[in-house]
């Protein structure tokens, strides 16, 4: 399916892609405010991306197992999408992939994922809880900016890089659990993702400060 071929096709609300197709271009469906149930066969190895972009009448999708990475923005907007599954073998969530889904409140990521790139679930308004597999080694800029209902996360102990605010506006976000810090490791990135002073941090009790940057910190032994 070429780049923009249904794009603001308004009054499409079903679609069913034969198994011929292996591909789904650029903002293919984008703006299809109306499209509400889709049918992608297992043949499609990548969804590119803006594919699926403000489709705000979306509630689910059904991703095929062989693809590999989940493109920049394919999802955004789409206002009404509740819950994804993101197949195994997927490695990498691009930025921007289900931003503005403010409705999304379930999703399951594989453990074959090691890079969520930037605002991946920014102004993701009604998600609450996210579990994030030991594999990620990577969290972009702003990925979980103003997800306004987040409560807490564990960070994987092989997360090594951090972007800038990555929980800026997370309003009820009480407690995040760092399991692999040391102190050459906090100098930077983790004042990033730190944005008002009730949330409690724990970390392994090795961790010679008893703050970070002025947050409280919560050992184990404590």
């Amino acid at each position: 399916i070429l780049a923009n071929s249904f794009v603001m096709c308004q009054s499409l609300q079903q679609v069913s892609i034969p198994p011929t197709v292996t591909s789904i271009g650029e903002a293919a469906f984008s703006k299809c405010i109306n499209l509400q149930s889709i049918e992608i066969p297992q043949t499609v190895t990548a969804i590119e991306k803006l594919a699926f972009s403000g489709c705000s009448s979306l509630v689910s999708i059904h991703l095929p197992s062989n693809l590999t990475g989940v493109s920049r923005y394919v999802f955004s907007m789409c206002s009404n999408l509740r819950s994804i599954v993101i197949p195994a073998g997927v490695t990498t969530i691009e930025s921007g992939a289900f931003s503005s889904c403010t409705k999304l409140i379930s999703i399951t990521i594989p453990s074959t994922v090691t890079r969520i790139e930037n605002s991946v679930f920014a102004n993701c308004s009604s998600l609450e809880l996210i579990t994030l597999p030991d594999s990620v080694s990577f969290i972009g800029d702003y990925a979980f900016l103003n997800c306004s209902k987040l409560a807490s996360i564990t960070i994987p102990s092989r997360v090594v890089s951090f972007g800038q605010s990555v929980f800026r506006g997370c309003l009820n976000l009480n407690s995040i659990s760092y399991h692999l810090l040391t102190d050459t490791q906090r100098s930077n990135y983790l004042f990033y993702i730190i944005n008002h002073t009730s949330i409690e941090v724990s970390i392994p009790a090795q961790y010679s400060s008893t703050t970070i940057f002025q947050v409280p910190i919560k050992k184990p032994d404590q």
